[in-house]
């Protein structure tokens, strides 16, 4: 296996995207704008570098109405199962510290070859090939730049997947891995016609009713700690159930938390309907020197330095916050 954790593209990674016979492109559960506009560009930048293999986009969760507005939305099988990649040569991991993120559906051990993409400082190079930049604003971001290494002007169709993805990555160019490349990469994308406003407007705007109420029910759960620098906010399987509303859409309700100016962490727990029953799902957020990866890492998530994630099994609502809270604690001793 073959690490790789810098801005330049593996040689070996794009001999792989020459020579393999045909992909399998999956992404993380519960896929956002970056995962999904990564892999709708990523197989159009490989049917245009040789025509005819067969490429099959898979997610192991159904795709949000949220993001159904991106062209070829549903060229992805999802949710997708182990069958639906069978008898495929390579598989291609976006943003998956391991290939159980992908939620169970790409097995290692089932294709002669692996190749990692991924722009997480937590990712782990697991794969044949890896390439891990987590300089990157996205993986949009690094697919962009394969178009570039293989010598490709990203087309409207392919642009407006990449737009999508960097700008809901970078949550409209303010996080902290925005950088004056990720600017450049925007404006070359705005350059071939895309419809900005109404991307911005899709990702960031529009909500459903049901988002507002179960938008409405977080906040109102919106609990202080640690003399309020650190907020907690959740929503219970209950909660879902009464909206009939899809968890996927709600990954933006954690930077709520963080709306007070003395706030310097926030978590966000849900129990998604479409987990376990035993399992809670994490946002964690933070702002300045506060690096909530290592917190997510510590129960086998992952992330960046001020926005992680994990899943925590078997253990209360009630339990995982006084956990959260007591080892936030102690990351905000450590700032000091």
């Amino acid at each position: 296996m073959t690490p790789f954790s810098n801005g330049r593209v593996p040689p070996n990674l794009t001999k792989a995207l020459r020579e393999a016979k045909s992909f399998a492109i999956v992404g993380h559960v519960k896929p956002d704008a970056d995962t999904l506009g990564s892999s709708l560009a990523l197989s159009g930048l490989l049917r245009r570098v040789k025509s005819g293999r067969r490429i099959v986009l898979a997610n192991a969760s159904p795709i949000p109405a949220q993001l159904q507005f991106l062209p070829r939305w549903d060229t992805v099988v999802a949710p997708a199962q182990k069958s639906d990649l069978k008898d495929l040569d390579c598989a291609i991991y976006l943003e998956c510290a391991n290939p159980e993120r992908a939620g169970g559906i790409a097995a290692f051990e089932e294709f002669r070859l692996t190749l990692n993409i991924d722009h997480h400082i937590t990712g782990k190079g697991f794969a044949h090939v890896n390439w891990i930049n987590p300089h990157a604003s996205s993986n949009a971001e690094q697919v962009y730049m394969l178009y570039k290494e293989f010598g490709f002007v990203p087309t409207k169709e392919e642009a407006t997947w990449l737009y999508a993805g960097i700008v809901s990555d970078t949550g409209r160019f303010q996080y902290s891995l925005t950088s004056p490349a990720t600017h450049r990469v925007a404006a070359e994308l705005l350059e071939t016609g895309i419809p900005h406003t109404r991307i911005m407007e899709h990702l960031f705007t529009i909500k459903t009713v049901a988002h507002l109420r179960l938008l409405a029910t977080a906040l109102s759960s919106m609990r202080f700690h640690l003399g309020g620098r650190v907020t907690a906010l959740s929503l219970s399987r209950g909660d879902f159930a009464k909206y009939d509303f899809h968890a996927t859409q709600t990954e933006d309700i954690v930077n709520y938390g963080l709306a007070p100016k003395e706030v310097e962490a926030a978590f966000f727990m849900k129990e998604e309907p479409f987990r376990g029953k035993n399992v809670v799902s994490v946002s964690l957020r933070s702002r300045g020197r506060v690096d909530v990866s290592v917190l997510a890492q510590s129960f086998g998530g992952g992330g960046h330095k001020n926005a992680a994630g994990c899943e925590i099994a078997d253990m209360t609502m009630d339990k995982i916050e006084k956990t959260l809270v007591e080892r936030m604690g102690n990351l905000l001793k450590k700032r000091k």
